[in-house]
């Protein structure tokens, strides 16, 4: 694979057979080996490089159909970013070519939050994965960067599946849209006064912010977060949460309220796995649900009583005197002791049979174990 990388990087970096590109000039100032293209924005390429300690990097380049006023946009958004040093949860600068139209990021390539639905996740984790974006959002902002042009694409993934926000500040959607440039990814997240050409603000960050929670965990999902969406949402930017951390709290206190093990699911896709779901209940005796051992037959008195007294009427007749009346009594007594007996026998048997057939008219829990009817 290194061979393979060598020739890439040679093919791309040397003049002659890249055409001077833009990333082979950045990359030889800033002493970077191009290794492949990673992927594509409407106003950036990002390549994979390694430097000469053998770290491997993102080098975004600006792209070539990007017209002055968005070079600009990007210069600055770099200097900023750069400036601002390590940001929590953002992409951050590490060095910008000497002509502007570069800078070298850390390598994220796990993917980005459109292909969490491909996970499967359970909407209290989606609804976490929001919260740390949100908080992510709003140490830009604390650093003085206004995000701008927040959307699902510029939501990258880091290795352990948290969010990591890019693009901060490159890209203005309005005059993206004016130079009709590709923007649907960025318009559906806009604020409508960022696409009217308005600055874009804390609280137009906020409205993005919502379209993505909406977009990630919205109320087919949860209820709960329906208020929070159309506050973000609101037409009037006054009306919106005032700040990033007022929406990660408002996103706290939905979380706080479901439990751990919480399985509700997105109409049309699959529960989580299998560790994600909670403990299914299990029958306990003794509280509404049968249990599954047999049912202990109890002997009754009655019966035991019935079976004595036919013995003492045989006895009666094997010992008794041989008059007529008392063996009339005798009979008598054997023909009542056997109609006892037999009578609380069938009695005991009907009983335990009706419980042994109580299953099939028992109702059926939510978490699939049965209980018997009141």
């Amino acid at each position: 694979m290194d061979a393979i990388e060598a020739l890439l990087a040679h093919a791309i970096v040397d003049p002659a057979a890249a055409g001077d590109r833009p990333e082979a000039r950045a990359a030889k100032a800033l002493g970077l080996q191009i290794l492949g293209l990673v992927g594509e924005r409407p106003l950036t390429r990002t390549w994979r490089a390694r430097t000469p300690e053998g770290k491997q990097v993102g080098l975004v380049v600006v792209a070539d159909t990007a017209v002055d006023a968005e070079r600009d946009q990007f210069a600055a958004a770099a200097d900023r970013l750069h400036a601002a040093g390590a940001i929590p949860g953002a992409v951050g600068v590490h060095a910008i070519a000497p002509s502007r139209d570069a800078f070298v990021v850390d390598l994220w390539t796990t993917g980005c939050a459109t292909d969490l639905p491909t996970l499967h996740w359970a909407p209290r984790r989606r609804l976490e994965f929001v919260r740390r974006a949100i908080l992510a959002l709003d140490s830009l902002h604390r650093a003085g960067v206004v995000h701008g042009c927040l959307c699902a694409d510029n939501v990258l993934l880091d290795d352990d599946l948290q969010p990591v926000l890019a693009e901060a500040g490159l890209v203005s959607v309005h005059a993206l849209l004016a130079n009709q440039g590709d923007a649907s990814g960025y318009a559906t997240f806009a604020a409508p006064e960022v696409k009217a050409g308005g600055q874009p603000d804390v609280r137009s960050d906020v409205w993005s912010a919502g379209c993505l929670l909406d977009l990630l965990v919205g109320e087919r999902d949860l209820p709960q977060v329906a208020e929070i969406v159309r506050r973000c949402v609101a037409s009037s930017p006054h009306v919106r949460f005032g700040s990033a951390t007022e929406l990660a709290a408002a996103i706290e206190a939905v979380i706080v309220t479901l439990p751990t093990g919480e399985r509700i699911s997105r109409v049309g896709m699959s529960p989580g796995p299998a560790s994600e779901r909670g403990p299914r209940a299990r029958p306990q005796p003794g509280r509404g649900i049968a249990p599954t051992s047999k049912p202990v037959r109890s002997v009754r008195l009655p019966a035991l009583a019935g079976i004595v007294v036919v013995v003492a009427a045989l006895a009666g007749f094997a010992f008794g005197p041989e008059a007529a009346l008392a063996r009339g009594l005798f009979a008598l007594m054997a023909v009542v002791g056997v109609g006892v007996a037999t009578w609380f026998v069938r009695s005991d048997r009907s009983k335990s049979t009706g419980a042994r057939g109580a299953p099939a008219h028992r109702e059926t829990r939510k978490d699939g174990a049965r209980r018997s009817p009141p």
